[in-house]
């Protein structure tokens, strides 16, 4: 069972990182929107848990180096405007 979660969680590792940007631009509004809800929606929530754990995981090297809230950003912050503060079918302001 273990195997089994951790194969599919570097699965969804690899299937996140190999997800091309798009431009809403490139689509129709409700193309967009549905690419939006039913892919990057849900891949951005996987993101902001797995950038959670592995914040909390570093935390013991970043936190005397006094670079936590540098980290917090990038793992955190960014994934989670990313998935729940950007209009449904705007990828404009995904860098």
């Amino acid at each position: 069972m273990k195997t089994k979660l951790m194969t599919l969680l570097c699965l969804l590792a690899l299937a996140a990182g190999s997800v091309n940007s798009v431009r809403a631009d490139d689509f129709d509004s409700s193309g967009a929107a549905a690419t939006d809800a039913l892919i990057a929606r849900p891949l951005g929530l996987v993101a902001t848990a797995f950038g959670s754990l592995l914040f909390v995981f570093s935390l013991p090297f970043t936190a005397p180096s006094g670079h936590v809230r540098q980290s917090a950003q990038v793992l955190v912050v960014k994934p989670a405007q990313a998935t729940f503060n950007r209009p449904l079918g705007d990828f404009s302001t995904l860098d």
